[in-house]
């Protein structure tokens, strides 16, 4: 299928569809003022203290544009586009990315993480239902259900989770990234394989909070270098705890931030113990407000629930015994004596009415297998397994027989 086809389809389960730039459109035809605005950053990457290389301030600078809208966009935020606008945009532009317009006129919003804290932190609070999801080139895009509020976007950069909501868009499979990572739908979570389920209510409570503190979103700028060189310079995750710890956390992210600290320290190795003063004692420090005390000792033995049952699944896969290739090759040695101690065949003939039978199964039954004996009601499977069962016996081998059927008195008569 076509891009075009995709975008249609898309279109016809309700999806309000936008063209997005692409690698491909940019090399075909560039954005107006991409030229300039790409000479500008070289220019200005120049004259930075740090410069990086011309190469990264172009592939930093294509990755952005690529998530760029084609068209303006704002009215496909109330109004769906038509079929012939669809068909148009993508005729015009066949390799143009496509952009699922998120919010109300979808009935859809959509979580992007980006990294395993965020998967982690999803988890921990009770985790995602099974609902549409989407591999990219960091994360998942996680599509649900619209909550009936307004949802603004916004982006958590310690959680590495993005809310696209009203007023925002997902890039959507089968685009390809600026960095060349396609985006793909999880095998049985297509948005045509399954709806989006609705919001858990941790995902409730935490689009609240998000947008409640949300800030009005600023104009589209062209990055400056600074920030191409931040995001190929990322600082040390360890900077940004530091920064938890001294600054604690502004209100309606203070669970979200005391979840992400409880968590790396307690990875840290220290105790749950100490763990707990020192998050008690930064929450009434340096939270402002502070948040519930019972309220962060739900999170905190939560985040510790999950956290010791890590480790001990993480010492059982170290106690597991380990087997050497070695042992299970076989070699003479091996052979004769599996054979010598452990071959067993259980003669089921002794006075010649299973000549036939005993000769299609190679001698008899042999011992440690599991024989299944199907047939027709009332075809004589159970007097069969009856006379088997009297000449094992009679051959000198024990028989036991558990019956759902038969009673142990009509067995024996039979």
């Amino acid at each position: 299928m076509t891009n075009k086809d995709i975008a249609l389809s898309y279109l016809q389960k309700g999806l309000s569809v936008i063209p997005l730039w692409s690698r491909k459109q940019i090399k075909k035809k560039p954005p107006r003022n991409f030229v300039d605005d790409l000479n500008k950053l070289l220019d200005e990457n120049k004259e930075s203290e740090d410069p990086i290389s011309e190469d990264d301030v172009y592939e930093n600078y294509v990755t952005r544009v690529c998530k760029r809208a084609m068209v303006p966009w704002k009215e496909f935020q109330t109004r769906h586009p038509t079929v012939e606008e669809v068909t148009t945009w993508f005729s015009k532009w066949p390799d143009a990315n496509i952009g699922i317009v998120t919010g109300i006129i979808s009935n859809l919003v959509v979580f992007d993480l980006d990294s395993d804290d965020a998967l982690k932190y999803a988890e921990n609070e009770g985790g995602f239902p099974d609902t549409v999801k989407a591999k990219t080139g960091k994360g998942y895009h996680i599509y649900v259900r619209h909550p009936g509020f307004t949802v603004k976007n916004d982006v958590e950069k310690k959680l590495d989770i993005d809310i696209r909501g009203d007023g925002g868009y997902a890039v959507a499979p089968p685009s390809i990234h600026g960095s060349g990572h396609q985006y793909e739908w999880e095998n049985g979570y297509s948005i045509f394989d399954i709806g989006p389920a609705p919001c858990e209510p941790w995902m409730i409570d935490y689009l609240k909070d998000v947008t409640k503190n949300a800030s009005k979103p600023a104009k589209e700028k062209s990055p400056k270098p600074s920030d191409i060189v931040d995001t190929v310079k990322k600082q040390d995750a360890g900077d940004s705890y530091a920064d938890i710890l001294r600054n604690g956390a502004r209100e309606g992210m203070r669970n979200h931030t005391a979840t992400k600290l409880i968590g790396h320290l307690l990875a840290s190795g220290i105790p749950s113990s100490e763990v707990w003063e020192m998050v008690s004692s930064w929450n009434s420090s340096r939270n402002q407000p502070s948040m519930d005390v019972s309220e962060l000792r739900r999170t905190f033995d939560s985040i510790n629930k999950a956290h010791s049952k890590n480790k001990k699944q993480e010492k059982e896969e170290k106690t597991k015994k380990v087997f050497k290739i070695d042992s299970f090759l076989d070699i003479p040695e091996k052979v004769v004596s599996a054979y010598n101690n452990d071959y067993v065949r259980i003669p089921i003939d002794v006075d010649g009415n299973f000549q036939v039978l005993e000769k299609m199964i190679n001698g008899g039954l042999i011992g440690g297998r599991l024989y299944i004996l199907g047939g027709i009601p009332s075809s004589g499977k159970t007097a069969m397994v009856n006379n088997l069962a009297d000449n094992i016996c009679l051959n000198g081998n024990p028989v036991m027989v558990f019956s759902y059927d038969d009673g142990a008195d009509e067995l024996r008569y039979r």
